[in-house]
């Protein structure tokens, strides 16, 4: 009997038709870049102070009616103004004057949500992370229900319009309605096109492909400060990178479904003829080695299979201690790497110097990051990577805390960066080979959903750090620290074998010294086996943050 795999083999493994395929999707990756980050832009707070009737903007008499104070550097109240009638400080009444350029616009300062209002700021960007959450739990239902390709399309295109109803936006309350659905459409379509590309390419290439869906976000990351320079009025932005879907409507001809979901929903006919257009393009023989009736009982075998143990072993696996314990210690990291990215991510403005370079450095630190990821991950393993990128992130964090120079701090933040986008990107196959095969989706599922609830965490603390500018890196900095410390705790997994059981996951030793001995794990054949290890995975989530 011929099982999927072979099928996938047989018709060119990554010919031709496969590297089409994966061009395509990583390139549909590069908006989802730009679009997550650019509320770093559209929400930025400039220094602003209160409107005083009757006074010149372009004078310095307006100093006699705002309140002196100094905290974190801000010389004269953002949210008070003296009563010329009783000399006391009283609410602004008369709106506020932004200290940024005429031309330059944001949805804070067009709505002027500071002061009494500020803590709509985080909100519209929890909320944001929120649809990403819902978009998360949603992709795969639908997809699973509907189809890779229809919902794949419909993500694409679904992020494109509601960016472009942000721009449009003429409340705050639609602009966060609108700012929900475009995190939904946005992990919608990253979702789906990393599940589409690993059931059409072979095992073997599924970690390269993941690579660069991952560098396809940073590269569009990258854009978002260029775009943000060029483009000063948020609405603008918005409506300019939303048309910006309009590069994507070939893909409705270009994109096929997933023969893995044909073959699923006994869809054999449709499969067959998709299996042979991938032969074609790959230039290989047509294959008739196996009949569509002995696929379809192959199928129904395996389907049942599935189901029985997904449903009837879950609750049973993670009734065991050890197994929670690992499940709680692998969402805490995760949570913790998430604010830990979003804190640094969002709050680049406040660096010091220009906010377009910081994000565009913010955002460049990461392809170094995943290129020492691929290098590192065939010579040291998973739980030393972890630990390492964690204690080197530290440093970072303690170094901006305390230097003083602006090119210091940037510098350190970056450090800072690079280790956690590095983290990030291998906590999810260390997760992904921690536990066994039947509860190893469910587990990645609830881990990605605190890595979320992180996301959402993050806007928080920076509104926090407006008061205390420390706050947020002391804060990352004790999360880090406990996820540093936690995952001593844990098996390296590096030389393992993927478990398939319980047992199998049990069997994992817990060896405290071996994050200590790194050259431990280094051996000739340690690349082999890493090789190994990665061919028997199947991804079904992108590394995303």
């Amino acid at each position: 009997t011929m099982s999927y795999e072979d099928i996938l083999k047989a018709v060119g493994g990554f010919g031709r038709y496969q590297k089409l395929l994966t061009l395509l999707l990583v390139v549909s990756g590069i908006p989802n870049g730009y679009l997550v980050l650019t509320i770093v832009f559209v929400g930025m707070t400039p220094p602003h102070r209160c409107c005083v009737p009757g006074i010149e903007e372009c004078s310095q008499t307006w100093e006699a009616h705002i309140p002196h104070h100094d905290i974190d550097g801000v010389k004269y109240s953002q949210c008070g103004m003296i009563s010329t009638d009783s000399n006391t400080t009283k609410q602004c009444t008369n709106g506020w004057v932004f200290d940024i350029d005429s031309d330059r616009t944001t949805f804070v300062t067009e709505w002027e949500l500071v002061c009494d209002r500020s803590l709509y700021r985080p909100l519209l960007t929890a909320l944001f992370m929120a649809g990403v959450m819902c978009g998360s739990t949603l992709s795969g239902f639908l997809s699973d229900r509907f189809g890779r390709r229809p919902v794949f399309l419909a993500g694409t295109f679904g992020m494109f319009v509601c960016f472009g109803l942000c721009g449009i936006s003429t409340s705050p309350i639609m602009y966060a309605i609108t700012l929900f659905l475009s995190g939904a459409m946005n992990l919608v379509n990253y979702a789906t096109a990393y599940v589409l590309a690993s059931e059409v390419i072979s095992t073997s290439k599924r970690v390269i492909t993941g690579t660069l869906t991952i560098a396809a976000f940073a590269i569009g990351y990258m854009l978002i400060p260029l775009l943000a320079y060029f483009l000063p009025h948020w609405r603008t932005l918005y409506l300019i990178t939303s048309l910006t879907g309009f590069l994507f409507i070939p893909y409705i001809w270009l994109i096929d479904e997933s023969p893995s979901w044909l073959l699923s929903k006994g869809k054999f006919e449709e499969f067959w003829k998709l299996v042979r257009k991938i032969a074609k393009s790959n230039g290989v023989p047509e294959e008739n080695s196996t009949s569509l009736n002995e696929l379809k009982l192959i199928t129904q075998k395996e389907e049942n299979k599935e189901t029985a143990e997904s449903w009837s072993d879950l609750f049973r696996h993670f009734k065991h201690r050890r197994v929670f314990a690992t499940l709680l210690n692998k969402c805490f990291t995760w949570f913790s790497c998430s604010v830990a990215y979003y804190v640094l991510s969002l709050n680049t403005s406040n660096f010091g110097g220009s906010p377009y370079i910081n994000c565009f450095l913010a955002a460049a630190v990461e392809i170094p990051a995943y290129a020492i990821v691929i290098l590192a991950l065939k010579k040291i393993g998973r739980k030393s990577f972890v630990f390492g990128s964690l204690f080197f992130g530290l440093n970072g964090l303690i170094a901006h805390l305390f230097i003083v120079s602006t090119k210091g701090a940037i510098a350190s933040a970056m450090i800072g960066k690079l280790c956690v986008a590095a983290c990030f990107s291998v906590i999810y196959l260390y997760c992904a080979e921690l536990f066994p095969t039947p509860i190893r989706t469910t587990a990645v599922g609830l881990c990605s959903m605190s890595a979320r609830v992180g996301a959402i965490v993050a806007p928080y603390l920076l509104y926090a750090g407006e008061t205390y500018s420390s706050l947020p890196y002391l804060i990352i900095f004790g999360l880090s620290f406990l996820s540093a410390f936690f995952i001593l705790w844990l098996p390296e997994t590096c030389l393992a074998t993927l478990p398939e059981s319980k047992n199998d996951m049990l069997r994992l030793k817990l060896n405290l010294k071996e994050i200590f001995k790194i050259h431990k794990i280094i051996g000739k054949g340690s690349e082999n086996n890493n090789d190994a290890n990665e061919d028997q995975k199947s991804v079904t989530e992108p590394l995303s943050v």
